[in-house]
């Protein structure tokens, strides 16, 4: 990624890619109620680095002392600081991003688990559509977070580190037993 600049101020960056905000601080004119340290204090703030940083790398870094100290965000979060600062500033970090950032796969995206594609799941997903999934987990007896899990491909479902076998099974048993659909039957088309 080629050197960010804004206002002749150059935005270092960290050896995972996020840009450091006190660079960013300085290039917005260097106001004390505009310092990294009052944003990072806002709740809506640290719920969004929170978010960002469920996908992978930390979407925040405090780096103290060393060769480069300073706070360090992901590219999501340099664009909510900028319009933290002023409309005008934010403005110009966009301009800025848009112009000579190459265009990143979003932090949120995830690839989906293989189980996805199994035809339990299938009618896992067609039931959690017309059923409320408080009543879906009663159904499987299973836990509504677990039920979440399993349909979002998120926790330790999505990271393949726990089996879905217990879940598919309850599945064809509570929905396919009392139609007597064989799984072999079932097209996911």
């Amino acid at each position: 990624m080629s050197a960010i600049t804004i206002f002749s101020t150059s935005i270092r960056q960290d050896d995972s890619g996020r840009f450091c905000l006190n660079d960013l601080h300085h290039a917005a004119g260097g106001a004390a109620k505009h310092k990294p340290s009052e944003w990072l204090r806002n709740r809506h703030t640290q719920a969004l680095a929170y978010e960002l940083g469920k996908a992978g790398i930390p979407a925040l870094v405090s780096v103290k002392g060393g060769r480069a100290p300073g706070v360090f965000a992901v590219r999501e979060l340099v664009i909510a600081y900028a319009a933290w600062i002023s409309p005008a500033f934010h403005v110009k970090v966009l301009q800025v991003f848009l112009a000579t950032t190459a265009p990143v796969k979003p932090l949120m995206q995830r690839v989906a688990p293989s189980y996805m594609g199994e035809a339990w799941f299938a009618i896992l997903r067609h039931q959690a559509g017309c059923t409320m999934h408080r009543a879906l987990a009663r159904a499987l007896q299973i836990h509504e977070s677990t039920l979440s899990q399993v349909l979002n491909g998120s926790g330790y479902y999505g990271a393949g580190r726990c089996s879905t076998d217990r879940i598919a099974r309850r599945v064809m048993r509570v929905f396919c037993a009392k139609q007597r659909i064989h799984p072999r039957q079932l097209s996911l088309v």
